[in-house]
């Protein structure tokens, strides 16, 4: 099991500063993403606009966003949205 390393006040907005390389597509599509909370080593996100109810948006997260995150912060353990 991985340690918790305790993270900084910050990192939400680091994490946003990281979704802006794929926000241009997804706003593409009409919607954007939003950092809820991390914690724990837990990001939690929020789909906005048409990515809130598009089917493909578990898709989205598993292959392309969650990937994006765990490699730009390896303390990171998972990635859901709400």
């Amino acid at each position: 099991m991985r340690e918790k390393i305790p993270l900084p006040q910050d990192f939400a907005g680091r994490v946003d500063a990281v979704l802006e390389s794929v926000r241009p597509a997804v706003r593409a599509h009409g919607g954007d993403i939003e950092v809820v909370a991390v914690e724990n080593g837990v990001v939690r996100l929020k789909f906005r606009g048409a990515c809130g109810s598009c089917a493909l948006a578990p898709v989205t997260l598993r292959l392309g966003i969650e990937p994006l995150i765990k490699r730009s912060f390896p303390e990171i353990t998972s990635v859901t949205a709400e």
